[in-house]
C-alpha cells in the first residue's frame, strides 16, 4: 500500500480534532522512525512532557494502524505518525526524522580519579545550551540515541564516582566511536577496540618465567581503560580466566617453569594463552620453536555390539607425535610441535562439516547410521587416516535399490456419512521392495531420503539403496498422504486428490469409486440440495445458493476453504447464512473500514444472531454473543483474549491480509482455535503463490506441505513454465 493511500485512509478516519493534533505534533517535528517490519512501519511519537514516546505502527499492506496511547481509532499520535511518514518519503526519507527540538546530543565529560575514571553526562541542545545529566534523558522532553539510553541504563545502575575496570569496559563498548567526549578537559575519542595486557615470557636461572605486562607505548593507563594518541579505548585481558591472570602478575612469580618442562611450555601452554586472545612475547633465545607440523583428523572405527563406535582427534604428524585429547596437549614422543589453534579449529570444522558430528567426542552409530557413514561420509573425508575396524558383513549394502509397491483398498462408509460423497473411504499401504525378497518400511525409506542417506535397513538385514529418483520426484507427496493417514490406514478425505495423484504418477489403479469421490471434492458435482437456513432474511442467487451448499458441505466434511467470488457478488451473505446455519460463538476478523459493514449486514440477514464488536480502547469481549467482530490490528495485540473461547467458525475477511505468513498478523490468525476456518477473498492469489500457502497454512497446517515442500513442488516448476506442476496445484486446491 502506498504511504499516500493510507494517509487518506487516517484523514478520512480521523475527527477533525484530532487531525489538527496530529498535524501540530508532525510540524513539531514530534515524530521519528524507528524500524521497518515485515508487515508495517514502527514509529514513535513524542508528546508534551510525557517522558516515553507513543508507540505507532502504521500497516504497509492494508489502511490498518495502532498506538500504545488506546485514546481513539486513529489518536492524534497516528494522524501524526502517518503525515510525517508520508512527508519523509516525498522528501526522499526511508523513514522520518525529529526535528532538532526533539534531537539531543549527549557529550561524555570523564575526569581522573587516582587510577580510576569518573564519568559526566551532558546534554546538548541544538540552540547551544548545555545542561548535567544526573537522571533520566527522557526527563529532557527529547528523543535520544540507543547508545545513550544503553549507556543510561548502565550508569543508574551504579553508585556515582569512579567506576570500577569492569564496568568502564562496558561503557566503551557502548560508546564506541563517539567523537564528542573529554578527559580532564581535553578532546578525545572514544574506541571499542580493546588495548591487550602482554605476556612476555623470559629466562629464569636454568629455567623460564611468564608474567603480564601492561600494554606498551600508553600515555595513560587506568583501570579498565587506557589513552593513547587522543583515544581512550578498554584494555583487555581476552578471555584469561581471572585465577590465571592473577598467577601470571609480576609480583608473584607463579608461573615458572623448569628447563625439563620447555616442551610443554612450547607446545601446550604458550598457544593456550594465545587462544585467550592475549599477545605473548618470548624475549629469550633459549626456548625450543618445535617442529612445524600441520594439525589434521585423525579417525578411529570399533565395532561395537550395537553398531559402530567413531571417535575423531586432532592429531600431529603422522604417524602421530602429539594429539589433542579434550583441550589437552598430550605428546606421543620426543618431537615437541607448535600448536596452531587456528589450524586446528579449521581442520575440526571441515571434518564436521563432512561428518555431521565434532571431533573429540565419541559416537555410536546404529547399523543403519553406520552402514550410510561407511558407504557415503567417508569416501568424502580427504586428508583424514581411518584406523581401526569395521566388519563389513555387518554393514553390507545390497546392489539393486528397492522399489515402492501401493495398494489402495476401499470400504463402506457408515450410514450417517454423505452418500454423495461415493459411499467408501480409502486405505493406502505402501512398501518398498527389491530383488530377492528384499523389504523395507515406507518410514525407514522417508528418514532415510529426508537425512540425506545412500542407503536404507532392511527388515531382515543388511541395507538397500534408496530409490532416490522416485523420492525426490514423489516424496513430499508419500509423506503427506502417509501423515493423512489414521490409526486404521484410512485416508483423510481432504487428501483424496494427493491419493489420485500418487496412483497415477505410479502407473496404479485407481478404483472408480475414488476417482467419483475425486471429481466430488474438486468440482462440488451432487452437492446436497438443502436449503438456506431459518431466519435468514434474503434471497440467495442460484450462485449464493451454489456457494452456501458447498459451505455447508466443507464444514460436515470437516474440511476448511476459500470463498473467493469477485467484489460486490456476495460473499459476506454467503458466509453470514453459514454461520447462521451453525451453531457458535463466531469469530469475524475484518479490516477496520468494513466492521461497521459486517455489524450492518449480520443485522439486516440475520436479525436474530446477537452480534458485539470488539474494537477501541475499552473493547470488552462479549461470551453471550453470537458473533464477535474484531479487526486485523487486534487479532495481532489481543491474540491471547482472542484465543481464551472456543470458536465455531473464524472467518477471514479480505483475508489475503495474511498472505505474508511471517507477519504477526498470519500467526496470530493461525493461532486461534476453530473448528471451522473459513477466508473470504477475490484476490487469494495477489502477487506471488506462496500467498496461497499462507492462507492454507490458516485453513489446514500441513495441507499444501511444508513451505520449502511447497516452494519446490509448485512454486519453482510452475515459475518455470511446468504445466504438470501447475495441473497437480490446482486439483489440489
Amino acid at each position: 500500500m502506498e504511504r499516500s493511500e493510507l494517509l487518506a485512509a487516517v484523514r478520512r478516519a480521523a475527527p477533525a480534532g484530532l487531525w489538527s493534533q496530529g498535524v501540530q505534533l508532525a510540524r513539531a517535528g514530534a515524530v521519528r522512525g524507528v524500524a521497518r517490519e515485515d508487515d508495517g512501519l514502527v514509529l514513535q511519537v513524542k508528546e508534551g512532557a510525557r517522558p516515553t514516546p507513543y508507540e505507532v505502527w502504521l500497516s504497509t499492506e492494508d489502511p490498518e494502524w495502532d498506538c500504545t496511547c488506546g485514546q481513539g481509532d486513529p489518536c492524534a499520535h497516528v494522524c501524526a505518525a502517518a503525515i510525517a511518514s508520508f512527508r519523509g518519503e516525498e522528501e526522499g526519507l526511508d523513514m522520518p526524522e525529529a526535528s532538532d527540538r526533539y534531537q539531543v546530543q549527549v557529550r561524555y565529560d570523564f575526569t581522573r580519579r587516582g587510577h580510576r575514571l569518573a564519568v559526566q553526562r551532558v546534554a546538548c541542545f541544538g540552540d547551544g545550551r548545555e545542561q548535567p545529566v544526573s537522571g533520566a534523558l527522557a526527563e529532557l522532553g527529547a528523543f535520544s540515541e540507543r547508545r545513550d539510553t544503553q549507556a543510561e541504563s548502565l550508569l543508574l545502575s551504579i553508585r556515582p564516582g569512579p567506576m570500577d575496570e569492569e564496568m568502564l569496559r562496558r561503557l566503551l563498548l557502548i560508546l564506541e566511536g563517539e567523537a564528542g567526549a573529554t578527559l580532564d578537559g581535553e578532546a578525545v575519542t572514544l574506541a571499542a577496540n580493546p588495548v591487550p595486557f602482554v605476556v612476555r615470557v623470559s629466562d629464569e636461572g636454568d629455567g623460564f618465567r611468564a608474567g603480564l605486562y601492561r600494554p606498551p607505548g600508553l600515555d595513560s593507563l587506568f583501570l579498565g581503560a587506557a589513552l593513547n594518541d587522543g583515544v581512550l579505548a578498554p584494555t583487555s585481558y581476552g578471555t584469561m580466566p581471572p585465577d590465571e591472570r592473577r598467577a601470571l602478575h609480576p609480583t608473584r612469580r607463579l608461573r615458572v617453569f623448569g628447563a625439563d618442562q620447555a616442551g610443554w611450555l612450547v607446545g601446550d601452554y604458550l598457544p593456550r594463552l594465545r587462544s585467550f586472545g592475549v599477545p605473548v612475547e618470548i624475549v629469550t633465545e633459549r626456548l625450543p620453536e618445535g617442529e612445524a607440523l600441520v594439525p589434521r583428523v585423525e579417525l578411529r572405527l570399533d565395532d561395537a555390539v550395537e553398531g559402530l563406535d567413531v571417535r575423531a582427534h586432532i592429531v600431529y604428524g603422522d604417524p602421530p607425535v602429539a594429539r589433542v585429547e579434550q583441550g589437552r596437549f598430550v605428546k606421543l614422543g620426543q618431537v615437541v610441535p607448535v600448536r596452531d589453534p587456528g589450524a586446528e579449529r579449521r581442520a575440526a570444522r571441515a571434518f564436521e562439516a563432512i561428518a555431521g558430528f565434532p571431533v573429540g567426542v565419541r559416537r555410536r552409530l546404529p547399523p543403519a547410521d553406520a552402514a550410510s557413514f561407511l558407504e557415503d561420509v567417508v569416501p568424502r573425508l580427504d586428508g583424514v587416516s581411518v584406523r581401526g575396524h569395521a566388519d563389513p558383513r555387518r554393514f553390507r549394502v545390497v546392489h539393486d535399490e528397492v522399489r515402492p509397491v501401493l495398494d489402495v483398498s476401499q470400504h463402506a462408509l457408515p450410514e450417517e456419512a454423505l452418500q454423495s460423497a461415493g459411499g467408501t473411504s480409502f486405505s493406502l499401504d505402501v512398501r518398498f521392495e527389491g530383488q530377492e525378497g528384499a523389504r523395507a518400511s515406507s518410514a525407514d525409506v522417508l528418514k532415510a531420503w529426508r537425512l540425506n542417506r545412500r542407503v536404507v535397513p532392511l527388515l531382515d538385514g543388511g541395507f538397500a539403496p534408496l530409490p532416490r529418483a522416485w523420492l525426490d520426484r514423489h516424496g513430499p507427496l508419500l509423506e503427506e498422504l502417509l501423515s493423512a493417514r489414521d490409526r486404521e490406514g484410512k485416508v483423510a478425505r481432504h487428501a483424496t486428490a494427493a491419493l489420485v495423484e500418487l496412483m497415477e504418477d505410479t502407473e496404479g489403479h485407481v478404483p472408480p469409486d475414488l476417482e467419483r469421490l475425486k471429481s466430488f471434492l474438486e468440482g462440488g458435482e451432487g452437492l446436497p440440495e438443502v436449503d438456506p437456513p431459518p431466519g435468514l432474511q434474503a434471497t440467495l442467487r442460484p450462485y449464493q445458493l451454489a456457494g452456501f451448499r458447498w459451505l455447508r458441505f466443507l464444514r460436515d466434511m470437516e474440511l476448511h476453504g476459500i470463498l473467493a467470488d469477485d467484489m460486490g457478488l456476495g460473499k459476506t451473505l454467503q458466509a453470514i447464512a453459514v454461520l447462521l446455519d451453525t451453531p457458535g460463538p463466531h469469530l469475524v476478523v475484518a479490516p477496520t473500514s468494513v466492521i461497521s459493514t459486517w455489524e450492518r449486514e449480520i443485522g439486516r440477514f440475520a436479525p436474530e444472531m446477537r452480534v458485539s464488536t470488539y474494537h477501541g480502547p475499552d473493547r470488552v469481549l462479549d461470551v453471550k454473543a453470537d458473533v464477535v467482530i474484531t479487526s486485523y490490528a487486534l487479532l495481532r495485540l489481543d491474540r491471547v483474549q482472542l484465543a481464551t473461547r472456543p470458536w465455531a467458525y473464524v472467518v477471514l475477511d479480505e483475508a489475503q491480509a495474511i498472505k505474508n505468513p511471517d507477519s504477526q498478523t498470519a500467526k496470530a490468525a493461525c493461532g486461534m482455535p476453530a473448528k471451522h476456518r473459513l477466508c473470504l477473498s477475490g484476490t487469494p492469489v495477489e502477487n506471488h503463490l506462496e500467498e496461497l500457502w499462507s492462507l492454507f497454512r490458516y485453513l489446514m497446517p500441513g495441507w499444501l506441505g511444508p513451505r520449502q515442500t511447497f516452494r519446490d513442488r509448485f512454486v519453482r516448476p510452475i515459475e518455470a513454465g511446468d504445466p504438470k506442476a501447475r495441473v497437480a496445484l490446482r486439483n489440489r486446491v
